[in-house]
């Protein structure tokens, strides 16, 4: 083998290490700024879920006190 055909292979085998190098990086990137996001978005449709429970809570407190309302009056006019 003559000296050109070892530049050659030593370019290919270092242009290669380059790629896979940025390559990997650039893709860890990625995933970490897509997790990110996945996190972010999860927590505010978690937070919003959590509203609803504690609205919906509340309704239930109301729908109670009014059926126990009624059922006093209901009562009370067996009774009499």
């Amino acid at each position: 083998m003559d000296n050109q055909t070892l530049i050659a292979i030593a370019a290919l085998v270092l242009a290669n290490i380059g790629t896979t190098i940025g390559l990997f990086t650039w893709s860890t990137n990625q995933a970490t700024t897509a997790t990110q996001n996945h996190r972010e978005e999860t927590n505010a449709i978690l937070k919003g879920i959590a509203d609803e429970m504690k609205q919906f809570h509340e309704e239930m407190k109301i729908i109670h006190g009014r059926v126990c309302t009624v059922e006093e009056k209901v009562k009370n006019k067996l009774q009499d």
